[in-house]
Parts: structure tokens; sequence; C-alpha cells
């Protein structure tokens, strides 16, 4: 069967569905993923069917100097809003080239709502299951992965519902326009998709581990957690020599790098991380990322790296300092090493509390708030803590000893069978009552 997955955001926002298509391809499936042209190569090494997603550049839209302003200067959610009106004027070019790409799909899967996916799935009359890389569903066990805990959990549900409600206020009027101006559908009412989509049965995934987020008690039996889905290209990966090397000759490194996060300076910040890590007495290794973290003098101790493999590299490491997107934070926790996160934005501040909480990582500090001195104790922290390493080294084996992929492929695979098998099997009861009359 012809299955399209839809997604958007960054590397990491990406990664973990073209895992998923990889095991989806596994079992028979043909795997087709429209993506900006920047993830090409990723769906291409996948073995997967590329549908270029064009005019939309990720990288280039998160380094607008506006963006960039609003983060060094507004609060999260003002700035969280900022980018999400900023992503309107791009939404109608993207919804027209994710029908294009849908068309003769046997199934959507969807990493959001408001991606059209789902839209275009209803006009083709073909399922459309959602999968998420965080536990964005209503609970009363914890709020919205955007803020903080609550001592009164009956805010929790409530909150979740508030926050679903503007987030479809924000993208009501491109979604509506493109169903009724492209897909002759039906405008949603007031509650958008919601009310509709919890009538649906499809199943909806949650592509992380229990063992990090046990399912809440008041979800629904549909919403199956499956585990991490890690894509493991890179078994074979050969590192580079200069690189093997630094990592050989001397104390584990610690890794420090923040994927698609951008800042206005990085030549600034990364004179600060060399000074805590100076302070430390550790090691390091930087990770350039979307910013352009590491364009200065290095000392010896310290080893710039561009596009190195988390899967390999996170195993070679005393500790990470990361951003705490949900893709580098899972393959952190995996290579089981203390884990320091330093949110940017978004649910980077739920998985900083989430690794503070499992007592895999220190207590996170907001990137912007950062300064040698404070970064270097989260360090010494993480590398000397001896229970910190060994609770992360635990949590690390149970976490490699789930298969996400495989869980979510097969039940993606099952339901989509027997909705095809239950579909034919009323057209064949339609057909005989029409052939007895």
């Amino acid at each position: 069967m012809k299955i399209t997955i839809i997604a958007m955001g960054s590397r990491g926002d990406i990664q973990p569905y073209v895992a998923l298509g990889k095991g989806l391809k596994r079992i028979g499936h043909e795997v087709h993923m429209p993506v900006p042209e920047v993830f090409k190569q990723m769906v291409l090494d996948a073995g997967l069917i590329y549908t270029p997603v064009d005019g939309i550049d990720p990288q280039a839209f998160l380094r607008k100097s506006d963006l960039m302003e609003a983060r060094s200067k507004s609060s999260e959610s003002g700035f969280l809003i900022k980018m999400f009106k900023d992503m309107r004027s791009l939404m109608d070019l993207y919804y027209n080239q994710v029908w294009e790409a849908c068309k003769n799909s046997d199934a959507i899967i969807s990493a959001f709502l408001y991606l059209s996916a789902y839209d275009c799935a209803e006009k083709l009359g073909i399922p459309c299951i959602q999968s998420l890389l965080y536990p964005l569903y209503p609970t009363d066990e914890f709020p919205p992965i955007m803020i903080p805990p609550l001592k009164i959990k009956f805010f929790n549900r409530f909150l979740h519902i508030l926050l679903g409600l503007g987030s479809w206020v924000l993208f009501r009027k491109n979604v509506n326009s493109f169903r009724k101006k492209v897909l002759n559908l039906k405008p949603y009412g007031f509650f958008g998709p919601f009310k509709k989509f919890g009538k649906d049965k499809f199943p909806v995934l949650f592509a992380y581990s229990s063992k990090i987020i046990p399912k809440p008690h008041d979800w629904l039996e549909k919403w199956k957690i499956t585990g991490y889905w890690f894509n493991d290209d890179y078994e074979d990966f050969n590192p580079p020599d200069d690189l093997v090397d630094f990592i050989n000759n001397g104390t584990k490194p610690v890794y420090i790098g923040f994927g698609s996060m951008t800042h206005e300076n990085p030549e600034e910040k990364t004179k600060m991380i060399i000074d805590a890590l100076k302070l430390s007495g550790q090691r390091g290794i930087i990770s350039t990322g979307w910013a352009g973290f590491g364009n200065i003098e290095l000392p010896d101790s310290v080893f710039l790296v561009n596009d190195i493999p988390h899967s390999w590299l996170f195993k070679n490491v005393a500790a990470t300092v990361i951003h705490g997107g949900a893709g580098t934070t899972a393959a952190s926790i995996r290579a089981g090493v203390p884990t320091i996160i330093t949110p940017f934005l978004g649910d980077q501040f739920f998985w900083g509390r989430r690794v503070f909480e499992l007592g895999v990582g220190p207590k996170p500090i907001m990137f912007t708030k950062l300064t040698a001195e404070s970064l270097s104790k989260l360090i010494i922290s993480a590398v000397t803590d001896e229970d910190m390493k060994l609770k992360a080294k635990d949590l690390g084996e149970k976490v490699n000893n789930e298969n996400g992929v495989e869980e979510a492929s097969n039940i993606i695979d099952s339901y989509v069978k027997s909705y095809y098998d239950k579909k034919k099997s009323i057209e064949v009861l339609k057909f005989s009552k029409v052939q007895r009359i």
C-alpha cells in the first residue's frame, strides 16, 4: 500500500518519521515523504520516496532576523506566537503541495492536525493516523508540555483544551480556506477538527518510551505509546580518524550541541561554552548546528563536528549538553549518559524537567540564562554524580531494549489492512443486497 508521511519542522522533527517510514517499508509498504529539500538526502538514504516541498526552508525561516530578535526580547510564549503567525504565510503553499503528495495514497501518517493531512484523508476517504513525538493530548496528570507543572491537577485537562483551541485559532483561516477552496469540504466550526477527530477510530501513536512518560490513566485505549523511533542507518558509520583520535587520547569528552536552534551571536556563546569546559576541567566536542557554533579559534581540548550520528557519538562521551529537542533527548537517554538540557523553547522545557525528575540529568537552565559558571556546574554535576550516572545507564538499557519503530509499524499495518478488509466486506454486502433486489 502507498503510505504518505506528513511531518514538518527541524531535523529532529523529521528524522523519527524517516525511521518509521523505513519500518513500514520493511513490511512491504511504499512510503512517500514530502519534505523540504534540506531533508531530501535523509529520506533517500532511508530508501523512501522523496517528494519535494518547494518554497519552504525551515533553516532559513528560523534564521529570520525578526524571529531571532523576538527570541532574544520576548517571553517564550511571545516568541512561539510570533513564530506560528509567521508560519501562516507559508501554510497555503505547503497545504497545496501536501495535497498533491497525498493523492493516490492508501493511508496518511501525520505529525500534527494542522498540516492538512487530516483534511486530505477526509477528502480521499482514507485513514489518517496521527503520530506525535510528545504527549500532546489532554490528561489530568500533567499540563501541556509548554506549561510548568501545577499543584491543582483539575486545571491540567482544561489547559490542554485551551491550548488546543488557541492553536486552532492561529491556523483556522488557512485550514478552512484550504478545505473550502481546494478540497471542496465544509469548513470547521468553533472547535476546529477536534470534535470530528475525537469520534474517529484511527489509532494515535506517541513516539517515546513509557519508561520516560507512562501512559496517563485517563487516555483512550487507541492512544498508543510505542517507544522511540530511532533511525539506525548509521550502524556501519565510519567516523573520521581525527575524531576517533581525539576521543581516545584523554578522558571522555562532553558533547555540546543545540541542533537546529539558532542564536544571534554564536561566536559569543561558543566562547562561553569553552570557558565553561575550562572551568569544569573537561574536554569537549562542540557541534556547529544550524546556529554555526564553534566559528572561533578552539583550544586543543575542544573538537568541532558538523553532522555526526548521535547514535554513534553519544556512546563515546561522558555526558551531553543539548537543547532538549525530543529526538536529541531520546538519543542521549538511549546512550545511557547523563543529559544536561538547556532549553530554548517549546517542548524542550518539558523534556528538561522530565530528565531531571528521572534523575538522569541535572536541573535544566534556560539557554539564554546560561553563563560559563552555571554551565560548568551542570557539567561537573553530570560527570561526577555516580548515582546520576548509574540511573542514566540503567534507563538507557531499558530504552535500548524497546523497538518503537517495529511496534508502530505493526500497529499501522494491522489497522490499515483491517480498515480495507472491513471496507471491502461492506462493499460486498451492499453489492449482494443490490443483486437480490
